[in-house]
């Protein structure tokens, strides 16, 4: 019967897209938890840094190469605004 050809194939159809918008949505949640991660991880790291003004590190000098170096003023936090403003 050409009535239940055409609803098995809008069946098909309706399945296809419903997959491709879930595997869609399964990407976009896993892009939101990665950036929740790196916001929480940024406030972590907002939270330690001023506890010192002072901060020893090693500075990479290419991809294989490091030197001793410091991080000055760790208590003091550059927003960007927008525009080129940072408060």
């Amino acid at each position: 019967d050409e009535s239940d050809s055409q609803k098995a194939q809008d069946f098909l159809q309706a399945q296809q897209h419903y997959y491709r918008e879930l595997r869609q949505h399964k990407e976009d949640l896993g892009r939101f938890q990665a950036s929740r991660q790196e916001h929480r991880d940024a406030i972590g790291l907002l939270a330690d840094l001023p506890k010192q003004t002072r901060h020893s590190i090693m500075v990479p000098l290419g991809p294989m190469a490091f030197m001793p170096g410091e991080l000055v003023h760790t208590n003091e936090v550059m927003v960007l605004l927008g525009d080129n403003y940072f408060a």
